[in-house]
């Protein structure tokens, strides 16, 4: 049994402020810094504008493959 577990809603404020601060630093830059195929967490972008993105990939051809990198 796990002695000193607490869930993630008990992280100190601290923890929490600094997070908030952190990411609002990070805000104004974050377009210039993610790729256009991210979408999650990014303002104003949507999984719907994904499934544009890899039309147009498929229009052009293009290869898709999935590694399991499990031991």
């Amino acid at each position: 049994m796990i002695r000193n577990w607490r869930p993630i809603t008990v992280m100190s404020v601290g923890y929490k402020l600094l997070s908030r601060i952190i990411t609002n630093r990070f805000r104004p830059i974050m377009h210039k810094v993610v790729g256009k195929e991210q979408f999650v967490g990014m303002l104003g972008r949507q999984m719907d504008d994904l499934k544009w993105l890899h039309q147009h990939d498929w229009d052009e051809g293009c290869c898709l493959f999935d590694i399991d990198q499990q031991e």
